[in-house]
């Protein structure tokens, strides 16, 4: 091993990952990189992903600089668990990847000849390949790169108010530089923790930089656009984000109309996902502020 490299932390995110988790596993040990620290993360998984990782680790540590395995007494949620993995990190950088997804094999290697070129960047994203839940399918989904040019209050506006634009895999950081910024995920929001993350860094005016380069593989699941019935947890957490991001930010604009907006948007969700069935149907006949009142009586 070379251990004139920094030390890179990769922290695997994962909760019930026991269908891919080795494949993830797999693409770390594959990297062209050598000096690693392997962190896996569990949340406090229902299946046997501890136990998957607990084997594959005793046959491959020699492989690794380090590496831990960290289970919580309780399921924390992806805020919780990113958290959780962040501070148990001791490389000089840490590359987050999630149970399902793949490190591509020059995915580090990419990343630290990109820091060294441009040493004034701490924040890095490259790029996805996407593909669908089997190996070796692919699909034609391009990477969309326009959003990391962007002036910061224009990439704030756009995940504030329209969409989440970055692929969280793609990610890469200083994990001195982070803590030098005091920052952790939200976890008040348990669910979604890659929206809120990118918004309070753009706020701390952290720069994001970007590598033309795919640095990982990203596995796409059938979204809420195809799912009948998604999760009320899911509901929940758009409504967290909406209390404690969207809606302040709203108010700060000076819009007056603010249930009005959040009421048109969940009506647009709940028209995909519900397919205007006869409940739906009896709600869109309210006017905008009770449609919003009676969505969050959901979530009560």
């Amino acid at each position: 091993m070379e251990t004139n490299q920094p030390l890179i932390s990769v922290n695997v995110l994962m909760y019930n990952s026991s269908k891919y988790i080795l494949e993830t596993l797999e693409s770390i040990k594959a990297q062209t990189y050598q000096n690693i620290e392997l962190i896996m993360s569990d949340d406090k998984s229902t299946d046997n992903t501890v136990q998957i990782c607990e084997k594959w680790i005793a046959k491959n540590k020699d492989r690794f600089a380090s590496y831990q395995i960290l289970v919580p007494d309780h399921n924390t949620g992806q805020s919780g668990n990113y958290n959780r993995a962040f501070r148990a990190a001791t490389g000089e950088w840490i590359k987050e990847i999630d149970g399902d997804d793949l490190l591509l094999p020059n995915c580090l290697t990419d990343l630290i000849d990109y820091v060294i070129a441009n040493p004034e960047a701490k924040y890095i994203f490259g790029k996805a390949n996407f593909f669908p839940q089997k190996k070796g399918s692919s699909i034609n989904l391009p990477f969309d790169n326009s959003y990391f040019f962007m002036p910061i209050q224009e990439q704030l506006d756009q995940l504030l108010f329209k969409k989440d634009f970055i692929c969280s895999a793609c990610s890469f950081y200083n994990r001195q530089y982070m803590i030098d910024i005091d920052f952790m995920c939200d976890e008040r929001i348990p669910n979604i923790e890659d929206r809120p993350k990118w918004i309070n860094l753009l706020r701390k005016n952290v720069h994001f930089y970007f590598l033309d380069k795919e640095i990982v593989a990203y596995r796409l699941f059938s979204g809420i656009s195809t799912q009948k019935r998604p999760s009320p947890l899911f509901f929940k957490n758009r409504a967290l984000f909406r209390r404690f991001y969207e809606y302040p930010a709203l108010l700060e604009k000076g819009i007056d109309d603010v249930f009005k907006r959040i009421a048109e948007e969940e009506i647009q969700l709940y028209s995909e996902v519900y397919e205007l069935d006869r409940v739906l149907n009896k709600i869109l006949s309210l006017p905008p502020f009770n449609i919003y009142c009676k969505i969050r009586s959901f979530f009560k």
